[in-house]
């Protein structure tokens, strides 16, 4: 499912450009690993990775920055790619197959093949740079699902929870009640949010006063009626909440859900995680860290190995 999120990606980058009428010539090299060239369509795409989303057009963007990064990112992949090509080759294929894969669910969007190839050839482009790119972007992708494939003994879990103890402490906590009053800013207006709020604040004082019957007005589904709010739970505005004492009531806090009150139930000291409960989190913890470490080391040696060059965009570089 990724794989085909992402090819629809793709889809949009090249249906733009043959609109915009952005022909690129296939002759735009960016770099060269190895003797393989990395076309600006690739670093193209992987633009689009390194630009948080919707930062695009914002005018106060170091473009040339995350243009250079892109243009590291792609290289470093375009690295890896063949390291893995010759020293790793079941790993490689595996990169290779995907990337076909992702290219195959793109034909099927065209109408038809002469529509795929007119999109590739009116943007300069030919499908083995299409392949190319879609190693590079995988890549990673692919190392980490290997990673991540590799089972970790009960015994190596339980041995870094009990050295890591301090990792697995909740640190104080309230248990709340919770009430939330349901204004969704995307299908109401500013006066009928307006209307929302009054209400909310209403039901605010009404429960500071003891008004035990107000709490069937709050709105169910999107928050628990009773709820452990820690410093590191979402959703909620810890730093105010944890500023109030038993028995205060909060908000209302304007949030995505509309406008939400709180009263403080209980104050809990800080305790540790069962092992059970946080297994699972663990094991996640100590393959993402084997495959940062992994990552790091087989990239240094395929860096080792290489011939990179780099060029600027008057390819002057």
């Amino acid at each position: 499912m990724k794989y085909i999120l992402s090819c629809v990606k793709i889809l949009v980058f090249i249906t733009v450009l043959v609109h915009s009428n952005l022909l690129f010539a296939q002759e735009k090299i960016i770099a060269i690993v190895n003797g393989e060239k990395i076309h600006f369509f690739e670093v193209k795409t992987f633009l689009n990775k390194v630009i948080p989303i919707g930062k695009f057009h914002v005018q106060s963007l170091n473009k040339k920055e995350f243009w250079d990064e892109a243009i590291e990112s792609a290289v470093n992949a375009r690295t890896i790619v063949l390291y893995l090509k010759k020293n790793k080759p079941k790993l490689y294929e595996k990169v290779d197959n995907k990337a076909k894969e992702i290219v195959d669910v793109i034909k099927k969007r065209f109408k038809s093949n002469e529509d795929y190839i007119k999109a590739l050839n009116e943007n300069g482009i030919s499908e083995n740079i299409l392949i190319d790119t879609y190693r590079d972007l995988n890549v990673k992708e692919i190392i980490k699902e290997e990673i991540f494939k590799e089972k970790i003994s009960d015994d190596i879990l339980k041995n870094y929870y009990d050295n890591n103890l301090g990792m697995f402490s909740t640190g104080s906590f309230y248990i709340v009640k919770n009430c939330l009053i349901e204004a969704d800013a995307r299908e109401l207006n500013p006066k009928q949010m307006e209307e929302k709020k009054k209400e909310a604040e209403k039901i605010a004082s009404l429960i500071k006063a003891g008004d035990k019957n107000i709490w069937s007005k709050c709105d169910k589904g999107k928050y628990p009626e009773e709820d452990r709010v820690y410093k590191f739970s979402k959703n909620y505005p810890v730093d105010k909440i944890f500023s109030l004492k038993v028995g205060d009531v909060g908000g209302p806090y304007k949030n995505i859900y509309g406008y939400l009150i709180v009263k403080v139930i209980d104050e809990k000291p800080s305790e540790v995680v069962p092992y059970k409960e946080i297994k699972s989190e663990i094991e996640r913890l100590m393959k993402q860290r084997r495959f940062k470490d992994y990552y790091k080391e087989i990239l240094k040696r395929a860096k080792d190995e290489a011939t990179i060059k780099i060029f600027d965009n008057n390819n002057s570089r």
